[in-house]
């Protein structure tokens, strides 16, 4: 399906933080997630999708909050074998960039209006998605009430960001400087019709 020339996977997945002892911390990573991925104006955004390097992010791709330990997850699917390096070299240039010249105000406010609309937004699916957040940190012995004190988290992050190099020293910690990371890489097997025969 598609491009025959574009079928190969790429992704790095980095070890983050330990979820059940560092509760402000994930929210301060979830934050950084946001601001380096979502939407059309994030680094990573620009510069993996809006170039055409790929059709979409890896699956995957994000902050993953709900185990133990925590990861973080970036790629793109539907690259040419060529690009592999080239999709690699960009996310840790983006990093990089990203701890040098920080990011807007504007998006920030903009993520922590969207993370305290999404615990106010009421849906029909409202209940199960509370039950969903609260239930993996529930697991592994975290208050719930950690998880549903967004107001109290914003404020925390807040304080944390006004003193200055926060974002800095998350990307240096879990992103630069972090040598527990995983790169996965998937190529299609020309062989494998004649596998399913045999």
């Amino acid at each position: 399906m598609g491009n025959p020339e574009k079928q190969v996977k790429v992704s790095v997945s980095y070890l983050m933080n330990d979820t059940e002892r560092t509760s402000h911390e994930t929210f301060n990573l979830k934050i950084l997630s946001h601001l380096l991925l979502d939407g059309s104006s994030a680094p990573l955004y620009k510069a993996l999708i809006d170039s055409n390097i790929g059709q979409d992010y890896s699956a995957g791709t994000g902050y993953d909050c709900s185990t133990k330990q925590a990861t973080f997850s970036v790629g793109l699917q539907g690259i040419a074998e060529r690009d592999v390096d080239k999709v690699l070299n960009i996310t840790t240039k983006v990093l990089q960039e990203c701890k040098e010249s920080g990011f807007s105000q504007d998006r920030i406010d903009t993520v922590l209006h969207l993370l305290e609309l999404g615990t106010k937004y009421r849906t029909s699916q409202y209940g199960l998605a509370l039950s969903h957040r609260i239930i993996s940190s529930w697991v592994y012995d975290i208050d719930p009430e950690v998880e549903l004190s967004v107001n109290k988290s914003i404020e925390f992050f807040k304080k944390e960001y006004e003193k200055g190099g926060l974002f800095e020293s998350l990307i240096d910690k879990y992103f630069l400087n972090n040598s527990k990371k995983l790169t996965f890489i998937m190529r299609p097997d020309d062989s494998y019709n004649d596998y399913l025969v045999k």
